[in-house]
């Protein structure tokens, strides 16, 4: 038996936060949290998903833009030849 996809998935990429919102319900806090996966862990994580056939993702946290590795192109393509490509353009040189 296969188990069906959901269709979205929240992905708490950090736990980092720079910001200090009134109303945010997060646990955030100023440094990152030792165990959060290496980026090659968290890219791999997202390869996964795509192949399980998600509808959508959302990467939130923390701050999900305190992570410095989010200003990095990554491109992959899966096995079932879809091409999923993961880009943030932060505007860094």
């Amino acid at each position: 038996m296969q188990i069906q996809p959901p269709f979205m998935v929240s992905y708490s990429i950090t736990t980092k936060c720079n910001l200090k919102c009134k109303h945010c319900y997060s646990s955030s806090v100023e440094q990152a949290a030792p165990d959060e996966l290496f980026t090659e862990e968290a890219l791999y994580l997202v390869d996964d998903l795509s192949r399980w056939g998600i509808g959508l993702l959302i990467i939130d946290g923390g701050e999900p833009l305190c992570r410095e590795d989010l200003g990095q192109d990554h491109a992959t393509q899966d096995t079932d030849q879809r091409s999923l490509y993961r880009y943030v353009d932060l505007g860094q040189d």
